[in-house]
């Protein structure tokens, strides 16, 4: 029936704080479920959904078939740079283009590495020097050590350390859909629970 057993969870930054506020939700409406909720990309959220060892994944959109999902939020890019190299306004494209690009390793953040050259290419940015690092949280403590910047999702401001700055940017390629992604092959009345507890109306299309 859905009120026991084991909900296996994803989640990335972009939903840093949705995820687990969800889940804090379920737990006190379903107390004999078991709820784990781990951090990885959506890339891997999928194909662990579409593999039938995932149940539910807070992801960015669209998905891949078979999968479906229910946008829940929009999401926006922004320019994380060191607070102290700003005295002035200055353009971000010139910012860009005078400082060594951070971005995540591709196999950490395929969707994100997508949308930072898409936003690249449409500007005609060619950033001097790029360098990868495994996690947000070693690109955000090399952006306040004046190592480069990095284009990153605007969530990050829950996790920002200090002598960090996010800057706005517009036009095409800085948004997307973020939100949950399921297997509807396969049937599951606890993840059914879950998806009608979150989407509030119990449709799941």
């Amino acid at each position: 029936k859905g009120d026991s057993g084991k909900l296996t969870l994803g989640f990335g930054i972009s939903s840093f704080l949705l995820a687990p506020k969800h889940v804090a939700a379920f737990r006190v409406r379903y107390p004999g479920v078991q709820v784990s909720l781990n951090d990885m990309p959506s890339a891997v959220q999928t194909q662990l959904l579409a593999e039938g060892r995932l149940q539910v994944g807070f992801v960015r959109l669209p998905v891949p078939e078979p999968l479906q999902s229910q946008s829940l939020d929009t999401e926006q890019l922004v320019l994380a740079v060191a607070a102290d190299h700003l005295s002035s306004p200055v353009e971000t494209t010139q910012i860009i283009e005078n400082h060594q690009l951070l971005q995540l390793a591709p196999q950490r953040g395929e969707g994100l590495t997508a949308q930072a050259d898409q936003f690249l290419t449409a500007r005609g940015l060619t950033p001097g020097t790029v360098s990868a690092a495994d996690d947000i949280q070693t690109l955000l403590a090399l952006v306040a050590a004046g190592d480069g910047v990095a284009l990153l999702p605007a969530s990050v401001k829950h996790i920002l350390p200090a002598g960090v700055r996010l800057l706005p940017l517009e036009g095409e390629h800085t948004q997307w859909q973020t939100g949950l992604a399921w297997n509807a092959g396969i049937k599951d009345p606890l993840r059914d629970k879950f998806l009608a507890m979150v989407m509030g109306d119990g449709q799941m299309s």
